[in-house]
């Protein structure tokens, strides 16, 4: 049985070696190009890769959103950072960064990250229709995702809950490995049943990445609030009060008059 598109991405763990992939578990090996995709940032002093990996495994909480953050940055309430390599926990997930994901309970979310890929912009990659790109990158790599309805599934009366199985192994996008062993023939997915009291949880958008449509727009600091730094107050406190007081009130007519420069000098010699 082929994987569905749309299934839920349930878990999310960073691996230093590809070959210790978790079992059924999704690699991303390669970018939407072809190009590693590992995400470590090595230095000569410190050497290694990283790569991300991730589960659609049938559970009880999805995977509604992710971030990047730089090391030493607060991590955003709700969210949870990946810290350590799942294959080598001693091991920092990345070097200077951290990836958060946000986890909902399935019945209160009613979107969720169904996919995910990796762009490298130096290399002119670009996300694919319909993703959103996390606006930090971290070894020149940007996360990108792809989010879609969750569905729920209610179990035939002739299957036991959780005895469905993959008998062969699913499809994945471009620049994923499964890492899964085909199983044995069992029992059918569980057929979907109509989402219900959906009107209930609105629909969630993610909140630290950007459509693909944007990417050439990206900066990095898109909802931080601006605010001058506060070492500068002092310069502020020391300088005239009520400045704005001092400048004059002047019409449109007035400014006219009094800056009107028609450049006729300029004209004349250019004309010489």
């Amino acid at each position: 049985m082929q994987k569905v598109p749309n299934e839920p991405v349930t878990e999310v763990k960073i691996v230093c070696q590809r070959e210790r992939c978790p079992g059924g578990y999704y690699l991303l090996e390669k970018t939407v190009n072809g190009h590693d995709a590992q995400l470590f940032e090595s230095t000569w002093r410190h050497k290694g890769k990283r790569y991300i990996c991730y589960s659609k495994q049938p559970g009880s909480h999805v995977i509604v959103d992710m971030s990047i953050i730089n090391e030493g940055d607060p991590v955003t309430r709700g969210y949870t950072a990946i810290t350590n390599a799942f294959d080598d926990p001693s091991e920092k997930a990345f070097r200077k960064h951290q990836l958060c994901i946000r986890v909902l309970p399935k019945d209160q979310a009613t979107q969720a990250i169904c996919d995910m890929t990796l762009v490298n912009k130096s290399k002119g990659e670009t996300p694919p229709p319909g993703y959103y790109t996390i606006t930090n990158d971290v070894n020149d790599l940007f996360v990108c995702f792809r989010m879609a309805p969750v569905m729920r599934y209610q179990p035939p009366a002739t299957t036991a809950p959780g005895t469905y199985s993959y008998p062969v192994a699913p499809q994945q996008s471009v620049g994923q490995q499964w890492f899964g062993q085909p199983q044995a023939p069992g029992p059918s997915m569980p057929v979907p049943w109509q989402q219900q009291n959906m009107q209930s949880f609105p629909n969630y958008t993610p909140h630290h990445a950007m459509p693909a449509a944007k990417m050439s727009a990206q900066t990095g600091i898109e909802g931080l609030p601006f605010q001058i730094n506060s070492k500068f107050d002092i310069l502020w406190k020391k300088s005239t009060p009520n400045v704005t007081a001092a400048v004059p009130k002047m019409s449109t007519q007035d400014i006219k008059l009094k800056y009107c420069y028609d450049f006729t000098q300029e004209r004349h010699f250019m004309a010489g």
